[in-house]
């Protein structure tokens, strides 16, 4: 899993030197005092501007120019995509492409059938959408439904969504923390039902971000000051997703655990609750050095990893040797019991390597700027 995450980074890093194509053009001087640049031959045929047509002009807070052909007058285009039920039959194709509308910022949708929808398509469509933050079905009838999605960006920033889902899955591991301590199977189950928000919310940082990356404008009303930012925010989005991904496991693990109704050695348990509180700690730090850009606590939550590791090996030790006691007793039940403890190991030591990630990228954002700790100078040439 955590190789995946690596995996993503640098595919985001590759999507993002892909929209960065610098072309260097020298200023020429018309007259006494008018300077002049010519526009790349390319650009102006692909977005269809002649001789004497108009180009807005827009100076961005950090002194770059934005030119948008024609007269701006600040008007949102709304587009609609149209798909063709009849065509897919695929299963969960229909989902992946509501999802990837919404995603991709497209105000509305139509899913159309000549034949008529059917039933199970109609119920796709709509738990569609409630999986999302915004997305509504506005019209229905047999042959078409129409989702319209009416989020406004600018009511949404980025670092707020990111909050967010730490809360929720914060509040996730404080919910297995108590489940497995308490025995609690209603605590694990409302655990399991919060990873559906965190979903919605991680739909949205991405929807954000992209519209981000499209318009600069958006992009600093949700608090996406450089592009550059928009890859560290959504890596830690990812993570933040991927361990509300893991809690939801530990939950489930926990159920069949307490369905079991297996009373654990006292030394064990106590090893486990351990675990959960150094997780949890490490996350709330990892948190507060992410937000505040703090590069000592992030670097000291990222050092605490390997803590995370050891006791994983520990508790693992102790779990074989119970589970080996059993085997020789033929109590195969009991063997089970103890052996359906290592996904719940596991789990806590994946959180704890995405922390150690958040904190990667705590210290890049670090770097981005000089600070007493780091200082930059330029170098002749």
């Amino acid at each position: 899993m955590f190789y995946n995450i690596l995996i993503y980074i640098r595919q985001l890093i590759y999507s993002l030197l892909i929209i960065v194509d610098l072309e260097v053009r020298k200023l020429q001087q018309v007259g006494y005092s008018t300077l002049v640049v010519s526009l790349p031959r390319k650009w102006v045929k692909e977005v269809g501007l002649e001789r004497g047509e108009a180009i807005s002009l827009i100076q961005e807070t950090d002194g770059t120019l934005r030119l948008i052909p024609g007269v701006s007058k600040g008007e949102k285009e709304y587009t609609k995509l149209i798909v063709d039920a009849d065509k897919i039959t695929e299963e969960g194709l229909l989902t992946r492409i509501i999802t990837g509308m919404y995603i991709v910022g497209h105000d509305a949708l139509q899913i159309t059938s000549r034949k008529g929808l059917r039933n199970d398509q109609s119920t796709e469509i709509r738990k569609a959408c409630l999986k999302m933050t915004g997305i509504n079905i506005v019209e229905q009838t047999l042959n078409y439904i129409t989702i319209q999605n009416f989020v406004d960006p600018t009511r949404f920033p980025v670092n707020g969504l990111l909050r967010r889902l730490y809360i929720i899955t914060s509040a996730m591991h404080d919910a297995c923390y108590h489940a497995i301590k308490e025995s609690n199977k209603e605590l694990a189950v409302e655990a399991i039902n919060m990873e559906q928000e965190v979903n919605r919310i991680y739909w949205l940082v991405v929807r954000q971000l992209l519209l981000a990356s499209r318009d600069r404008a958006i992009g600093k009303k949700v608090g996406v000051e450089s592009v550059l930012h928009i890859v560290g925010n959504r890596t830690a989005a990812k993570i933040l997703e991927e361990i509300g991904d893991s809690e939801d496991a530990i939950a489930h693990e926990i159920i069949r655990l307490i369905d079991f109704g297996k009373t654990f050695e006292k030394t064990l348990l106590e090893g486990i609750f351990q675990l959960f509180e150094t997780v949890k700690e490490i996350y709330d730090k990892t948190i507060k050095a992410f937000f505040s850009i703090d590069v000592k606590l992030a670097n000291e939550m990222a050092q605490k990893v390997d803590e995370i590791h050891k006791q994983v090996e520990r508790i693992t030790e102790k779990i074989f040797m119970l589970s080996k006691k059993e085997i020789s007793k033929e109590n195969n039940l009991e063997n089970r019991v103890y052996l359906i403890t290592r996904p719940i190991l596991w789990k806590l030591g994946e959180i704890a390597e995405y922390c150690s990630t958040l904190c990667e990228i705590t210290i890049n954002c670090f770097l981005e700027e000089p600070s007493e700790l780091c200082k930059f100078e330029k170098i002749q040439q």
